[in-house]
């Protein structure tokens, strides 16, 4: 079993990406609290960056479900 694979499968990037948005929750979740304004910009850009990759996965989950959908 690799930890990174080449090629994920379906459910593998699809647990990625519920992951990714679930870290993302929580610098975001964090900045509302914040009272500084430099914490809460930099909270922002860290769950935004997260936010990011998370599509980028959802992309790659899709990518994979059509490419499998094409060979049946």
């Amino acid at each position: 079993m690799e930890w990174y694979p080449s090629k994920p499968s379906v459910g593998q990037a699809a647990l990625g990406a519920v992951a990714l948005v679930a870290l993302a929750a929580i610098p975001l979740y964090w900045s509302i609290d914040e009272t500084d304004r430099g914490n809460q910009i930099f909270l922002w850009v860290i769950g935004g960056l997260l936010v990011l990759l998370a599509i980028v996965r959802v992309g790659v989950v899709l990518h994979l479900v059509l490419s499998q959908r094409s060979k049946v």
